[in-house]
């Protein structure tokens, strides 16, 4: 959960707390046929001893659990710090996954037990053992947490109108950041602000874009025929999630999850360089480690042949901003046309422009921006002045531009003096790039040239 969230939440948990003890319930009823199964809970008390179990009873004053090994504990409640409450929800129930890191993430349910979580999440059924997370929460729906967040801000509260707005971007809601920031600037005057509006305006219309159904159009015949026959070739899933480590931003990591061998692995490889202690209590130590906590160790130890061992499971935010405001809302319908950089006159800059949404597609176009040189030796992206690079140049008005989109037939300016859209979205995804500029380890395989079975013989 991102700082700005938690003045939103009420009441405040410090990082790394558990939540807070649930309120007494009635004893609890022995399981038949028709009841539901005993409640299970997972016990913090003082110094953080932990234990879980099934309730048996309790009142206000006490809490009686059977612990996995059959006996009954009897606890004072003043001495519980929390009682976390393991769900028995249908597998596929949507949750939130709260780490002891003070991470979120969603996912759905499959099993909640005392020994830790299984929780798929992005398709990936993954386990999760008790000593990395608090536990799981159903997930509230997006409208009734926007209800009561709204219902719980004052209405001249600008700061959390604010933060109640980056919440909604980060919860794919651009629509109510519009809403919300449209009524702060009429009261605040921010530069900051008004940025996050746009931003929010961009995302608001690359999301109609997206959901809208295509106009039925007739597609117009490639100039080349063979132009459509063979698919540019774009990187391997691997490659975009190797990309995606190295642009990881440890102060707000995305979700990831590290290959449940890496500790081992680590041990074996640095214990005998003396990089890491090589006694047999060190994997196990590392196994307990956040995902987040493993990528920094890879890159102190420079290991980037492990890198793949760590999914990056959503794009860092900044290129978030790339593929979905630059990408997607700009590049691909202005640059990446069969008559442009997506055609067979494209030049020396070929754009992928089938399948633009997905991931293999923006990584692959992203890897070709960076290693492009102009006719004059230069990067299209200039990392010290953003605003400044010239790929934004090459879409502006030719008398504008410092550098000029070279004069071919059909070239349209699309980045206008008071249509900023692409500038802004620019200049945030280059500033969020990690730096010094890492050269990714990947490489854009050559398309395979289509076979013509021989004569007389049937395709199959």
């Amino acid at each position: 959960m991102r700082p700005y969230v938690i003045v939103l939440l009420a009441p405040l948990l410090a990082a790394g707390d558990p939540p807070p003890a649930e309120a007494p319930v009635a004893p609890a009823a022995a399981a038949t046929p028709d009841a539901p199964p005993p409640r299970r809970v997972w016990v913090v008390l003082d110094f953080y001893k932990e234990f879980g179990g099934t309730v048996v009873r309790e009142d206000e004053a006490t809490l009686v659990i059977r612990t996995t090994a059959g006996e009954e504990r009897s606890i004072d409640r003043s001495a519980v710090i929390s009682a976390i409450p393991l769900l028995d929800d249908p597998e596929g129930t949507p949750v939130i996954v709260r780490y002891r890191d003070d991470r979120r993430v969603r996912g759905t349910l499959v099993t909640d037990g005392l020994d830790g979580a299984t929780v798929d999440l992005r398709g990936m059924r993954t386990v999760i053992p008790r000593s990395e997370i608090w536990g799981l929460e159903r997930e509230v729906p997006f409208d009734v947490l926007l209800a009561r967040y709204r219902k719980a801000i004052p209405a001249d509260a600008w700061p959390q109108r604010i933060a109640l707005a980056r919440w909604a971007m980060d919860q794919d809601h651009p629509e109510v950041a519009v809403e919300e920031l449209r009524e702060v600037v009429k009261h605040q005057e921010s530069d900051e602000v008004r940025k996050l509006l746009k931003l929010a305006e961009i995302a608001q219309r690359t999301r109609a874009s997206t959901t809208a159904p295509p106009p039925e159009k007739p597609r117009p015949a490639a100039a080349n025929p063979a132009e459509d026959a063979v698919p540019q070739p774009r990187l391997r899933e691997s490659d975009v999630n190797v990309i995606r480590v190295m642009e990881v931003d440890l102060t707000r990591p995305p979700r990831m999850e590290a290959s449940p061998d890496l500790p081992a692995d680590l041990v074996t490889r640095f214990g005998p360089e003396g990089k890491l202690p090589a006694d047999g209590d060190t994997a196990q130590k590392l196994a307990a480690w956040p995902a987040p906590r493993l990528l920094t160790l890879l890159f102190q130890l420079k290991a980037r042949d492990l890198y793949g061992r760590i999914r990056v499971a959503e794009d860092p935010e900044h290129l978030r901003v790339y593929r979905k405001q630059v990408h997607d809302a700009w590049l691909v319908p202005n640059c990446a046309t069969s008559r442009c950089h997506g055609g067979d006159q494209a030049g020396s800059l070929r754009l992928v422009r089938e399948q633009p949404r997905d991931a293999r597609t923006s990584y692959t176009n992203l890897v070709h921006l960076l290693r492009h040189r102009t006719a004059a030796g230069e990067s299209l992206l200039d990392f010290d002045n953003p605003a400044a690079s010239p790929l934004l140049d090459m879409g502006r008005p030719r008398e504008s531009a410092r550098r000029p989109h070279p004069a071919v037939s059909g070239w349209k300016p699309s980045v206008r003096s008071g249509r900023d859209e692409p500038e802004t979205s620019v200049v945030a995804w280059l500033r969020g790039m990690h730096r010094p500029r890492p050269e990714y380890p990947v490489t854009i395989e050559a398309p395979a040239a289509p076979v013509t079975p021989p004569a007389g013989t049937e395709e199959r």
